[in-house]
């Protein structure tokens, strides 16, 4: 009883599994599993009993791994079939074309085209296109190509030659540190130049400490100097008033002796008018003499 449940609920799952409906149970003639299960169960009942029925749980299990089985293979097959026609698809170009023109049209999507020295990179649009054959990476595959494919014959399959000559080229990452050759040359480069900046940013501070040292010490020796400066300064002028006392009288006189040369250089170019001079005597009796006689 226990095991004929058994047995429907595992061919259920399985009919489940297999999308099995009325219809393909008819067209497949599993119907009348039911009936041959219960005639099969009566027999063993009545032969063994309550003894269990070893073998045919064998042939379950048996027929369980055979369906397993033709379900795996089916699979596979599907899968290899696509990839089958997915290659067929992408493998339309030979070489000979590929060498004069590397781009081709994706028969999945017309609107979509790809580089056949370039796996994986779509191009759509003719932009896209120009911008690709111009890159520089496209350009070296596709001279790499060009010098590989010199001595292989033309009708062969591109994708095929370049799978074994150019993938081995392909840039491979490190095993140690997982990053890329031109990875390292980078953070290399960037290492020089970080150790370049920390070099001089220690000059430029040991020179600022240098010049703060040295303006430091001008000041402290310019303190000195100006308190000398002071001093002499304040020599220099007390010597100077004292200068200045004595240089005063000798002025005076200058001006002195100044006043007195301009009055005789007065005197001597206008000099003054003399008084008139009174006649003698004589004279005057010489001079009145005549007039009498006339008068008499």
């Amino acid at each position: 009883m226990f095991k004929r449940l058994e047995r429907r609920l595992k061919r259920k799952e399985r009919e489940d599994e297999l999308g099995l409906d009325e219809d393909m149970k008819e067209v497949l003639g599993l119907n009348d599993t039911d009936s041959d299960e219960s005639e099969s169960d009566v027999e063993s009942d009545s032969h063994g009993g309550d003894i269990p029925d070893a073998e045919s749980d064998d042939d379950e299990a048996d027929a369980e791994e055979e369906m397993d089985l033709d379900e795996e293979h089916y699979d596979s097959d599907s899968e290899g079939d696509q990839g089958s026609d997915e290659r067929d698809e992408r493998a339309l170009i030979t070489v000979a074309e590929a060498l004069t023109n590397p781009i081709f049209l994706v028969s999945l999507d017309p609107t979509v085209n790809e580089c056949i020295v370039c796996p994986g990179k779509q191009l759509k649009g003719q932009k896209m296109v120009e911008t690709h054959k111009i890159s520089n990476a496209h350009e070296r595959r596709f001279k790499q190509f060009k010098n590989l494919a010199a001595s292989a014959d033309g009708k062969s399959i591109a994708q095929d030659f370049i799978e074994e000559h150019m993938s081995n080229n392909r840039p491979q990452l490190s095993a140690n540190s997982g990053t890329s050759k031109r990875a390292e040359k980078k953070r290399a480069a960037q290492e020089k130049r970080k150790a370049k900046r920390e070099k001089f940013k220690a000059r430029q501070k040991a020179k600022k400490e240098a010049l703060a040292l040295s303006s430091s010490a001008t000041k402290s020796k310019g303190g000195e100097l100006s308190n000398k400066a002071e001093k002499l300064v304040g020599k220099e002028g007390h010597e100077e008033e004292q200068e200045t006392t004595r240089d005063k009288p000798k002025k005076k006189h200058k001006k002195r002796d100044e006043t007195a040369s301009s009055v005789l250089k007065h005197h001597i170019l206008d000099p003054p008018a003399s008084p008139p001079k009174n006649k003698s005597k004589k004279f005057k009796s010489m001079d009145v003499a005549p007039v009498s006689a006339t008068a008499a």
